[in-house]
């Protein structure tokens, strides 16, 4: 005998990627969006960036018998709080209601 499984009042909206009541963004996918959509990847990839320049920075010495990184290196190494800052400025603009 199959058993019927009942779903919330929540689960038929979000099955159609309906929308709740009070929100008035449109069900058109990509409608609302804007250049957030793309700031968070490009946030992540600077942040990685940023990550292996921090490890490059340390690992330099020890492969090289003591020898400083590039000033490249040095650069690059500020791209890890770029794509932080990157990631806080998507969540603070994706996170704002419409108005």
């Amino acid at each position: 005998m199959e058993s019927k499984r009942v779903a919330g009042a929540g689960a038929g909206r979000q099955a159609y990627g309906l929308k709740a009541h009070g929100d008035r963004r449109s069900l058109t996918p990509g409608a609302g969006e804007s250049s957030t959509s793309r700031l968070l990847p490009l946030a992540g990839v600077v942040f990685v960036i940023g990550l292996l320049a921090i490890v490059a920075l340390f690992l330099t010495p020890v492969a090289d018998h003591g020898e400083t990184a590039p000033t490249a290196v040095y650069l690059l190494t500020m791209c890890a709080p770029l794509g932080f800052l990157m990631g806080v400025i998507y969540a603070l603009r994706s996170g704002r209601g419409t108005r």
